[in-house]
């Protein structure tokens, strides 16, 4: 919406930057941020925020600037400048797409667009060609021009235009006579829209409504798992969110349990996302790339190793009943337990899907968090040998076998193991000064479909680090350590790491001065403890894999480390066991294998247990911990 700041914004650029070009060939047609399933980039298989041009002549953008002035609470700020030095064709008369997704090919811009709201500069030399004020974004909506209007819109990417409201004015969402859960006989659903003369149009597939989906005119009846989706048009205005409901019943295997005992996840989706061959993120199918990991199960190229996000509905279910109901975005995680029928996948809610936050606090144990980013885990490399903490089988959930592998019969094999191996270690250590995910076991439906038993876990991402402590994604720094990758950052920059590890390198670790110098860069207490209970576990897949750091980047702030991925702990495949000597283990020294063959994975410690002070306050620690958090008793009753 363009507001007197906007225009008195507007005159004071054209003055900087000379005058606007009066008949501009070159036009900002249509912006679209929240593109959470509107329309797929298909250079990446994304759905990309974008901008639509559209010219009266054929142009090339190389030469122009885009400048992007986010809008704060009194007054816009440049938020990024984008000096397009790549051809960018745009038809005579036609409408082109630049996808903002931080990409560098063609059509792509190294930049993302504000959610927040905004304004667009178009300049080519010094003279503006074009610009548009944009007010915030919402899901399934975009902002443009209709005519001489400016507002929000159908959107319509790569065509002409529809109609442009000054405000966000939106059908009332669809409500439900009855909410999701669990069920039982029939239930006869009936569906309401507070909008006058408004058409509700629904699903039961999982897609979401349409203009052309069925018309909702009487009761829907049901007696079986079924998932509903609705949404409201009426003339005048914009269409309404989505209103998604789950209505599970009991099926045979847990009517033999007593029914349900833990939370339901029900995941409702379109079911190309998951499965169709070409975008379905969770099949081998035919547009996929080759995994990192060398992974028994693995077909070579495979959909499901690709970065893609889908757009789904997420539903929590606690003591039957629906809690949670929201969109989020959906995305494959893991290294080779991708590779199992059924994948671990992460959950994320930001403003391109309507809410910042899953609005529940979910895990019991962490009862005041709410989180972006949430985890659904199949029990990776541990769902192997399930309950069985020292032996087991060698087969995941599902896993299948290639062409060219010794097929021992059971191909596309489910298990009914537990796949509570990671949850279980983490819950070791839940009175030590240590950073470990929350954990909550659930049942998980896609689609009405029961698919297992799944593991519900805090994401160890920016997300983690937000909820725990406050830290924005923006003031942090986030370090990985992995045996494929080597070391990284995921988020800010990796000169504090950099400047930890030359410090202790260049130190001399037999002095007192040297501890205290390490104190003032790491969580001392925190690495401690966390270095007693990896070792306790015998992590054979650390400290070179599965390794995070964090700190807020701020003079003074410390590192501390997040646990996460323990499968190889206590003794699975037999990597390590109680028998191997964990200290010269995370030294580099006696064993050595993938997870510390190399000298960057074990340098801290190894120069940290050279220090007297540090060899005696581990040992100390330890000590203690063997007489408390690893008594026997403790083991069998968290167990």
């Amino acid at each position: 919406m363009v507001t007197r700041y906007t225009k008195k914004l507007a005159t004071t650029l054209l003055l900087l930057c000379g005058s606007m070009a009066g008949n501009a060939a070159v036009q900002i047609n249509e912006v679209m941020p929240c593109n959470l399933s509107t329309t797929m980039n298909t250079d990446n298989y994304n759905f990309s925020g974008y901008v639509e041009f559209s010219s009266d002549q054929q142009e090339n953008l190389r030469g122009y600037t885009l400048v992007h002035f986010k809008k704060g609470s009194k007054k816009y700020s440049e938020k990024w400048t984008w000096d397009i030095d790549k051809d960018i064709m745009l038809t005579a008369g036609g409408y082109t797409m630049v996808w903002f997704d931080e990409g560098d090919n063609s059509n792509h811009s190294p930049y993302k667009l504000d959610a927040d709201g905004g304004y667009l500069l178009l300049k080519k030399g010094g003279t503006v060609v074009d610009s548009l004020a944009f007010g915030k974004q919402t899901a399934h909506i975009s902002y443009g021009r209709f005519g001489t209007s400016e507002g929000y819109m159908e959107p319509s990417p790569g065509a002409a235009n529809t109609t442009a409201y000054a405000n966000l004015s939106r059908c009332q969402v669809p409500k439900f006579s009855e909410k999701g859960g669990l069920k039982s006989g029939n239930v006869s659903l009936t569906l309401s829209c507070e909008t006058a003369g408004a058409t509700i149009r629904y699903t039961t597939d999982g897609s979401e409504p349409t203009a052309q989906s069925q018309a909702y005119n009487s009761p829907i009846v049901f007696n079986s798992n079924t998932n509903i989706r609705a949404k409201a048009f009426a003339n005048g205005m914009l269409p309404s969110a989505i209103a998604t409901s789950s209505y599970i019943y009991n099926d045979n295997d847990h009517n033999e349990c007593g029914g349900f005992t833990v939370p339901v996840v029900s995941i409702t989706v379109d079911d190309r996302y998951f499965n169709d061959n070409q975008i379905g993120m969770m099949v081998q199918g035919t547009n996929g790339k080759r995994s990192e990991k060398n992974c028994v199960g693995s077909f070579g190229n495979a959909n499901y190793n690709n970065d893609w996000q889908r757009p789904v509905n997420f539903e929590y279910f606690e003591n039957g009943e629906q809690v949670v109901s929201q969109e989020l975005e959906a995305t494959v995680e893991g290294g080779c337990s991708r590779t199992y029928t059924v994948k671990s996948i992460s959950l994320k809610a930001s403003k391109k899907t309507g809410a910042d936050l899953v609005d529940y606090h979910l895990f019991k144990m962490k009862p005041d968090l709410y989180h972006q980013t949430i985890y659904l885990r199949n029990g990776g490399q541990g769902a192997d040998e399930g309950m069985s903490m020292w032996g087991g089988g060698m087969f995941g959930p599902g896993q299948q076998w290639g062409p060219g592998q010794n097929d021992p019969g059971q191909q596309n094999q489910k298990t009914d193991k537990v796949k509570f191996r990671d949850a279980l270690m983490q819950a070791y250590c839940t009175n030590m000064n240590i950073d470990y995910q929350a954990y909550q076991p659930v049942a998980y439906y896609i689609n009405g479909k029961y698919t297992g038993l799944m593991g519900l876990m805090e994401r160890t991402s920016a997300s983690y680090v937000e909820a725990n402590y406050g830290v924005k994604e923006e003031d942090l720094d986030m370090v990985t350590l992995s045996d494929q990758m080597g070391i990284g950052i995921s988020k800010g920059t990796i000169d504090a790491y950099d400047e930890l590890i030359s410090y202790v390198e260049s130190t001399d670790n037999s002095s007192e001065q040297f501890y205290a110098g390490a104190c003032k860069r790491m969580d001392m207490n925190e690495y401690l403890d966390y270095q007693v209970f990896q070792q306790f576990i015998c992590n054979a897949d650390w400290p070179g894999n599965n390794t995070k750091i964090w700190r807020e980047r701020k003079d003074g702030s410390r590192f501390r480390w997040i646990v996460f991925d323990t499968d190889y702990g206590c003794g699975h495949d037999n990597a390590l066991n109680s028998q191997t000597n964990m200290i010269t283990y995370c030294r580099g020294e006696g064993k050595t294998q993938w997870g510390n063959e190399k000298p960057w994975m074990t340098i801290l410690f190894r120069h940290l247990s050279n220090n007297p002070e540090f060899a005696k306050k581990f040992t100390t620690n330890y000590l203690i911990h063997l007489s408390t958090t690893f008594t026997e008793n403790r083991i069998r009753a968290v167990y």
